[in-house]
């Protein structure tokens, strides 16, 4: 592995000199981190919407069946070695897992309703959803980077962050529990505001800190109300007070942080706009970066929306509707939806990019990072098979990185025979099981997210539970 970029030539490549929202002060941070044995583990996950062109975003060579698995090593120097969509992480491709042939087969065995909400409901979760409303569902259980963060999480920083370019804010695909999503932030300044919250150059502003006498005060005066209230207003101010403690505690946690406050990220304009979600992108990749670098939070989501038809290249239409729904029928459309994913290859590659110049112990931030790249559909006309994943990163040497694997379709098909989209009678292996793996990463010991198991029509029993196979 090269060596790191050393402080200077790594502000100097984020753009300093151009008033870019820049890093925190390295310097500072390897100095708290002289006595750990160990950085901690991280997890990011890139999460964007309607799936891939397949024939564009896939990798094959003569000789390799589709009956059978297999694995390529991404050693190739030549960027036109990856497929089209995958071509801008070709520079990467040695912190690179790329997995071709998974299922979201707990979404097949589910209930009949549009894929798109299905599918957001189980992407990240592997659980069975709750109709609500006139055609949408909840999912039925937490989602996986919010049951790594219960594990990764310090009690003194943000638990997760939620981040989002052009999503609808009440579509969030991550769930604390059972049909409760968390919320997300949409604009960049605002989150960058809720992670730095200092006027000053340093992170904490001392005016702040001396704030914690008024919330003493404030305690005082919940703990004389709390008794002469009803049962329901009770628990509203007991939530107030929760929320205020946890600010007292972020106070304390973060006046001892050796990170200098990065510049404030100007306004990003409007995200259904090209310049505007580029904008908002860049920003984003850069504050993640930074959150991730000062230990901040451990675990973050980035949800992107449907990109809009300036932003890749498309004419006059729907994004949805006259271009994702006719990659298989129509050339341009394929097209289309090939540009929609080289947009986010590209987005994800600088996001990597950036987490690979920070150094971290004897490698990088990406080193001890893992980077997941997926969507709520395998494709744009609603298919759940072959659903696309890349992880960037090997959180900290639990994955094998640099290969590109492919899984057969050896597992039943809960769909098979029912009215809406099935595919054939076997897919692939269930993405539950990558949950499995990555849980297992990050240190939280499971056999199971989501379902334990669904069940063909035929009533032969399809297992969900365990790890993926080979990712080490």
């Amino acid at each position: 592995m090269a060596n790191p970029l050393g402080r200077r030539a790594f502000l100097t490549a984020l753009g300093l000199g151009s008033g870019a929202l820049f890093l925190p002060s390295l310097l500072g941070r390897r100095q708290v981190r002289a006595g750990a044995a160990m950085p901690p583990k991280r997890l990011v996950i890139f999460y964007t919407m309607h799936g891939q062109v397949t024939d564009n975003w896939r990798m094959r060579r003569p000789g390799l069946g589709e009956d059978r698995p297999w694995e390529l090593p991404l050693d190739d120097p030549d960027p036109m070695s990856f497929s089209e969509v995958l071509r801008p992480l070709h520079e990467h491709r040695q912190h690179l897992l790329v997995l071709d042939g998974l299922s979201m087969t707990s979404c097949l065995g589910d209930i009949i309703l549009n894929e798109h909400q299905k599918g957001q409901a189980h992407s990240l979760t592997a659980a069975t959803v709750t109709r609500v409303g006139d055609g949408d569902c909840v999912a039925g259980g937490p989602s996986v980077d919010q049951l790594i963060a219960d594990h990764l999480a310090r009690p003194d920083r943000l638990r997760s962050l939620e981040l989002s370019v052009g999503w609808t804010g009440d579509r969030s695909v991550v769930y604390r529990r059972a049909g409760e999503r968390v919320p997300i932030e949409t604009a960049p300044r605002a989150a960058f505001d809720r992670l730095f919250p200092a006027t000053s150059g340093s992170m904490v502003d001392p005016a702040q800190v001396t704030r914690r006498s008024v919330l003493d005060g404030v305690q005082r005066e919940f703990d004389a109300l709390l008794p002469r209230l009803g049962a329901e207003d009770a628990q509203k101010l007991q939530l107030h007070r929760d929320t205020v403690r946890d600010l007292e505690r972020r106070l304390d946690a973060l006046s001892g942080v050796a990170c200098d406050r990065p510049a404030s990220p100007g306004d990003t304009g409007d995200q259904d706009t090209a310049a505007g979600h580029r904008a908002s992108i860049s920003a984003f990749n850069r504050i993640i970066t930074s959150a991730l670098a000062c230990d901040l939070t451990r675990v973050v989501t980035l949800q992107m929306g449907t990109l809009s038809n300036d932003i890749c290249d498309a004419p006059p239409g729907d994004m949805h509707a006259d271009f994702a729904h006719r990659v298989t029928t129509d050339a341009g459309a394929k097209q289309v939806m090939t540009r929609y994913g080289v947009v986010h290859a590209r987005e994800f590659a600088e996001l990597i990019g950036l987490l690979a110049q920070v150094p971290e112990g004897s490698g990088t931030l990406l080193d001890n990072t893992a980077v997941l790249w997926c969507s709520e559909v395998a494709t744009g006309n609603h298919e759940l098979d072959q659903w696309p994943v890349v992880i960037a990163g090997g959180a900290s040497g639990a994955f094998r990185t640099g290969r590109y694997l492919r899984w057969p379709q050896a597992t039943p098909n809960p769909h098979q025979g029912l009215p809406s989209w099935g595919g054939g009678p076997f897919v692939g292996p269930p993405h539950s099981k990558l949950w499995v793996s990555l849980c297992r990463a990050m240190g939280v010991n499971t056999a199971q997210v989501g379902d334990a198991s669904t069940v063909t029509v035929d009533g032969v029993r399809v297992d969900l539970t365990g790890p993926l196979d080979r990712l080490a």
